[in-house]
């Protein structure tokens, strides 16, 4: 079992309008038996269209290494 917050959701009213393709990192893990450590959300807000964020299974929180801000490489999941 996987648990893995959404940072910036805020039960679906927050900044974030969050798109994720949990179907596929399922069917994955279904398939070749490797459950994922991080997944990719992106968000639909249009005044932040193409923002992405990494999931991180908990308790990893995404922390902001430094780059481009709206990037998904520029964080990493990180034990708080």
């Amino acid at each position: 079992m996987r648990f893995y917050l959404m940072p910036g959701v805020g039960h679906g009213t927050g900044p974030f309008h969050p798109a994720i393709d949990s179907l596929s990192a399922l069917d994955h893990w279904v398939e070749s038996g490797a459950a994922p450590e991080t997944l990719q959300m992106s968000d639909l807000n249009t005044a932040k269209l193409g923002r992405t964020r990494p999931l991180c299974r908990y308790p990893a929180w995404p922390k902001f290494v430094g780059g481009n801000v709206t990037d998904v490489a520029s964080f990493s999941c990180v034990d708080r």
